[in-house]
């Protein structure tokens, strides 16, 4: 799923027009899921998982550290941006819940377990514990030695936990 395309939906030439940001992609995979189950589409729901979720999870995912990367470029070379290999809170708590929606409206094993994948990283790597139990926050990235910076993300976490509770409880 590219990140950007001319107005008429072309691909851009050049490493803008390659561009990946899976984590987008799979935002935007469960808002279309949440929209086709709404209106009973059940074509757009089959797109929003195959194309959007699945497909943007499985190229952004990296095999070797695991984590959900920033950036790609689609014709497998190095990405300009410079924070490209970054490996930040909000595609993790998207990919949660996505991977969730796909399971709940697929009943395929196998969303399960990337969520799994997903949740036992996220909580290894991307959530600082101490703070989240007091605080709900996550670590969105050290960039200097001794300056971590943190984002308070108590509405976002809460909102997050919560529809995941929720789907759980719907299964």
């Amino acid at each position: 799923m590219l990140e950007k395309v001319t107005k008429e939906g072309k691909e851009i030439s050049g490493a803008e027009g390659r561009l990946l940001n899976p984590g987008h992609a799979i935002e935007a995979g469960w808002f279309l899921l949440q929209y086709a189950t709404r209106t009973e589409n059940y074509e757009l729901a089959r797109i929003a998982i195959d194309k959007f979720i699945e497909q943007s999870f499985d190229t952004g995912w990296d095999d070797t550290y695991g984590g959900i990367l920033y950036y790609l470029d689609a014709s497998g070379f190095s990405p300009t941006q410079l924070e490209w290999n970054m490996k930040l809170w909000w595609p993790h708590a998207e990919a949660l819940i996505a991977l969730l929606m796909a399971y709940k409206e697929t009943r395929d094993q196998r969303f399960i377990e990337k969520f799994d994948l997903v949740f036992q990283y996220t909580f290894a790597h991307v959530s600082n514990w101490k703070l989240l139990h007091s605080f709900s926050t996550f670590n969105v990235l050290t960039r200097r030695p001794r300056q971590s910076i943190f984002l308070m993300l108590a509405t976002l976490v809460y909102e997050t936990q919560l529809k995941l509770l929720l789907y759980l409880n719907r299964f």
